[in-house]
């Protein structure tokens, strides 16, 4: 008898070992693995033989305890094991366990309708039952492998997460329907063979409509996440046009001043040889009254550097808005110019934007673009600060959430700006504080 219980527990062991590396599998086509190597597979391990435990602790099938147990220890590995968002792996684990659930017992409803014989019998019957458990496990794996093979891990958008919360509903019915099923053919009643494929029928529609689900999820949000990139890209190739355009208006400013600057000069010379004074002098006056704007606010010596900031200097005053500049030499930086142009362009469009909410006579903005230049040993760096009054904002995980109408539309720029920065790893900061927004950052002088 020792012998049967010792033999019953073993082939429960193996299944559950079998089981966990079908939810292994699963987890790897939709999350990146936390760890690798030894410290991986001792944590799934030591899930593996509580798991084992837990199991042993209640045998019956339809306690609600250990359906909710089972699912949260499932939940419990991904989060232990993988990195994702937590909306994610809850639907992940309460659909992985009703889908592996559905394949097991449809199954057995298989086994119980080819043979004419109630569950009981079944499960009386080792040998059958322990088959018909390692032929379940066999779909599983296969099931997970063929999810890793053609399924790969991807960066899921976090704006979704009560929808995707609300999704595990359906999932949770399948899984009470199956429970239902469980208890209307498990009792043994000769009548029952029709009853019995009856709900092989239900239980393969079940397991049909959850794989649809899970596809058509994934593939919304994936859809999501390919939309929400092309319009960061589009928005980086806005802003960047908006730098060549910009820098071609400077340019072209510089040659039309430089051309009069020569007819000027003529002219004075000329008055001058004459010994016209006079007349000179009111030229000039002249001159001065007619140069009401200066070709450039602010100047670095970096063409477009130079070019975005008096592009944005010149917005902002258009839109009433004081604008005050530190800055110093940036000839010399090894930054893409593509990249200051995301940075410095999306910083001030938020800042302007910013200001736009209030009256004129408090609208300003601070910037400040210093150069420090390094050593033999470290790369020198470039300290950029963005200060201006603004609405309340609250800062989440270093993210601003939008308020616009159409959240999926906004929100890119500071997106964009963080992406840069990420892949120089500079240091950024924001926060706000009495009525006042600041981001600033330290980035390493460096041309990837």
């Amino acid at each position: 008898m020792e012998g049967d219980e010792t033999m019953a527990y073993v082939i429960s062991t193996l299944l559950n070992s079998v089981q966990l590396l079908s939810f292994l599998w699963f987890f790897d086509g939709f999350f990146v693995r936390k760890y690798q190597g030894i410290r991986f597979w001792v944590i799934a391990l030591m899930w593996d033989a509580a798991v084992c435990f837990l199991l042993n602790i209640e045998a019956s099938v339809l306690s609600p305890v250990k359906v909710i147990s089972v699912i949260a220890s499932i939940l419990l590995l991904s989060v232990l094991l993988y990195v994702g968002d937590l909306a994610f792996k809850v639907f992940l684990s309460v659909s992985v366990y009703a889908l592996f659930n559905l394949l097991a017992y449809v199954l057995e409803f298989a086994v119980m309708a080819t043979y004419g014989i109630p569950r009981e019998m079944l499960v009386n019957d080792r040998v059958l039952y322990t088959v018909t458990g390692f032929v379940g496990g066999l779909c599983m794996l296969v099931l997970s492998q063929f999810v890793k093979h053609f399924h790969s891990p991807g960066q899921y958008n976090e704006n979704n997460r009560v929808w995707t919360l609300i999704t595990t509903v359906f999932p949770i019915a399948s899984i009470l329907v199956l429970l239902l099923l469980y208890a209307a053919v498990s009792p043994y009643n000769d009548n029952q063979r029709t009853t019995k494929q009856f709900a092989l029928v239900c239980l393969c529609v079940l397991a049909i409509a959850n794989i649809i689900v899970l596809v058509l999820i994934d593939t919304l949000k994936r859809n999501t996440q390919e939309h929400e990139e092309l319009v960061a890209i589009s928005e980086r190739e806005r802003m960047q046009r908006e730098s060549v355009l910009a820098l071609s208006a400077a340019y072209d400013g510089q040659r039309r001043l430089t051309h009069d600057f020569r007819k000027h000069i003529s002219v004075l010379t000329e008055l001058m040889e004459k010994r016209r004074y006079d007349e000179a002098t009111h030229y000039i006056e002249q001159l001065q009254e007619q140069q009401t704007e200066r070709i450039l606010l602010v100047n670095t010596h970096h063409a477009t550097i130079d070019a975005i900031l008096n592009q944005k200097g010149y917005e902002a005053e258009k839109n009433k808005i004081d604008i005050r500049f530190e800055v110093n030499d940036l000839s010399r930086i090894h930054i893409k110019a593509t990249e200051c142009t995301v940075v410095l362009g999306n910083l001030l469009d938020n800042a302007i934007e910013s200001c736009q909410k209030f009256p004129e006579d408090k609208r300003w903005i601070q910037v400040s673009v210093i150069y420090n230049k390094g050593d033999d040993k470290e790369p020198g760096n470039i300290f950029i600060s963005v200060l201006n009054p603004s609405l309340p904002v609250k800062i989440e995980n270093n993210m601003i959430r939008t308020t616009k109408a159409n959240p999926s539309f906004h929100g890119f720029g500071l997106k964009n700006v963080k992406d840069v920065l990420d892949r120089y790893h500079a240091e950024y900061y924001m926060s706000y504080e009495d009525g006042q927004f600041v981001f600033s950052l330290e980035w390493p002088d460096e041309n990837l």
